[in-house]
């Protein structure tokens, strides 16, 4: 049941992140963090996201509202996940690769 759990989690991550570089999806959390805080004041510098819509030739609101949209659906996934949970294992395992992607995304 727990492997049939972790296959499921799995596929709905790699659904979500399908395409996107390690690179990347490692930068998320910091383009999440740019992104809500120039959406709080407009004043607030974004270097990374900057960058990528510099190279991207976008618009940098369209990118901003485009990573928070993103935030948005890999949350959705994360609390998907969080309400399937069957076993206090589960939670355990869940919470430790939540902080993992944080910590490598800083």
């Amino acid at each position: 049941m727990l492997n049939k759990l972790a296959d499921k989690a799995d596929q709905l991550k790699n659904g979500l992140l399908a395409g996107y570089p390690q690179t990347e999806i490692e930068s998320f959390y910091r383009q999440e963090k740019e992104a809500l805080a120039w959406q709080a004041d407009h004043n607030t510098p974004t270097p990374m996201l900057s960058q990528i819509a510099r190279v991207r030739g976008v618009p940098l609101d369209m990118l901003i509202s485009k990573v928070i949209e993103k935030s948005a659906q890999f949350a959705q996934a994360f609390e998907d996940r969080l309400l399937a949970l069957k076993t206090p294992d589960d939670l355990t395992a869940l919470e430790q690769e939540i902080e993992a992607w944080i910590f490598n995304a800083n």
